[in-house]
């Protein structure tokens, strides 16, 4: 079976942002928190909540 992904798949760029954001300040600030999801996507959450410890 061949998958083909179209070019512009992925996050729109407000949740693509507010992503790299939240990485940028897991690097400076521990631990950080977010009342709520920033994204309904478990590997996105679950990537997140590692980095915040």
């Amino acid at each position: 079976m061949e998958v083909l992904v179209g070019k512009t798949a992925g996050f729109c760029f407000g949740v693509e942002n507010a992503v790299k954001k939240s990485l940028e300040e897991a690097k400076k600030t521990k631990p950080i928190y977010c009342l709520g999801e920033l994204v309904h996507n478990k590997q996105v959450i679950d990537e997140l909540t590692r980095k915040r410890h």
